[in-house]
């Protein structure tokens, strides 16, 4: 029977090199599978870095955590948007993973993309974070704001402002010292 750290470096090996059958018996050891290696990585990092996506799917299933920073603050979603692997992203934000996190350099999974040139990534990113909103394709006016009133747009505590009267020369005593 193998030991707990071997049953580690198998599921993150596994994962890194997209070996399922390796996952699978790691997984079946009972292994941790946010286990992570010196340097913080797991086996989703791991998976999500080399574009795994039916490997990411078994650690999701299997309840690895999309939240998981390495020693680097770089979390799953950080790996595959640096690396430009669309599948394997839009499964990380499905099961919830932050778009926004920062990393120790202060990057996000966006900036990582943006890093590489992977465009398709971003793109992905930002319409699955786009709140849908229904749009009246006869003006391109949201149907939400055209129901909005007045009173909908005041500011909670907000008071009105009266116009003031001007006479001539108030200009130059205002800009008197």
């Amino acid at each position: 029977m193998a030991s707990q750290e071997e049953l580690v470096e198998l599921l993150i090996d596994g994962a890194r090199y997209g070996d399922g059958d390796d996952v699978q018996r790691a997984l079946e050891g009972k292994v941790d599978v946010n286990a992570q290696d010196e340097w913080g990585k797991t086996a989703l990092h791991m998976a999500s870095a080399n574009g795994h996506a039916e490997i990411v799917k078994v650690l999701l299933d299997a309840g690895a955590n999309v939240a998981t920073a390495n020693e680097s603050g770089n979390t799953a979603l950080h790996w595959a948007c640096l690396m430009g692997h669309e599948a394997v992203a839009r499964t990380l934000l499905e099961a919830g993973a932050n778009a926004c996190a920062l990393n120790t350099m202060e990057q996000t999974p966006v900036d990582e993309a943006l890093s590489r040139g992977h465009r398709h990534v971003v793109d992905l990113i930002n319409t699955s974070s786009a709140p849908a909103r229904d749009v009246d394709e006869a003006d391109d006016v949201p149907d939400d704001a055209e129901e909005a009133g007045e009173a909908d747009m005041e500011l909670e505590g907000s008071r009105a402002i009266e116009p003031q009267q001007h006479t001539p020369g108030d200009e130059q005593q205002a800009a008197a010292p």
